[in-house]
C-alpha cells in the first residue's frame, strides 16, 4: 500500500512492538530496493532524453543563426528580422554562442567564427563519407549473399 499510494508519512499507532520474520523483512526491503532502482532508472532515462533534446535544440538555434548570418556581419536587429526571433532572444543566443567561441560579437555586429565553421564543415563531410562507405559495405554484403545463393 505505501509503495503504491505513496503517502508522505506513515504513523503506526498499535502495536508498540512488531516482531517480524527475517524472510518477510528481507522481502519488504528487497521490494523497496527494486522500486527505488526502477525510479532511479526512469529518472536517468528521462534526464538523458532531456539532455539530447537540449543539444538538438541548441544545434537548431545555432544553425538558424548560421543561416541568417551567411558570410556577412549583421546586427542583432538584422538577425532578428531574418530569423523572426526577438532582439532579446537573439542577444541571448549571441552571448551564449559567442561565449562558446562559435560566433564573434564585437558589440554591434555578429559574424561566424570562420575557424570553428571550417572545422564543423570538415567534421560534417567526414561524417557523410563514413555514412556513404557504410552504405556501400551493406550493398557489397548483400551482393555477396546473392552470389552465394
Amino acid at each position: 500500500m505505501c509503495i503504491r499510494d505513496r503517502p508522505s508519512s506513515v504513523e503506526i499507532i498499535a502495536p508498540e512492538k512488531i516482531i517480524y520474520e527475517t524472510n518477510d523483512l528481507m522481502d519488504l526491503i528487497n521490494d523497496l530496493q527494486l522500486r527505488l532502482h526502477n525510479i532511479d532508472m526512469a529518472l536517468k532515462t528521462e534526464k538523458q532524453k532531456n539532455s539530447l533534446v537540449h543539444q538538438s535544440f541548441d544545434k537548431a538555434l545555432f544553425n538558424l543563426l548560421r543561416l541568417g548570418l551567411g558570410d556577412s556581419k549583421k546586427t542583432i536587429t538584422e538577425l532578428s528580422s531574418i530569423t523572426n526571433l526577438s532582439d532579446k532572444a537573439i542577444e541571448q543566443l549571441v552571448n551564449r554562442f559567442s561565449g562558446m567561441g562559435l560566433l564573434i560579437f564585437d558589440g554591434s555586429r555578429i559574424s561566424m567564427n570562420k575557424k570553428i565553421l571550417s572545422e564543423m564543415n570538415e567534421e560534417e563531410s567526414k561524417s557523410k563519407k563514413g555514412k556513404k562507405s557504410a552504405k556501400k559495405s551493406k550493398k557489397e554484403i548483400a551482393k555477396t549473399k546473392k552470389k552465394k545463393k
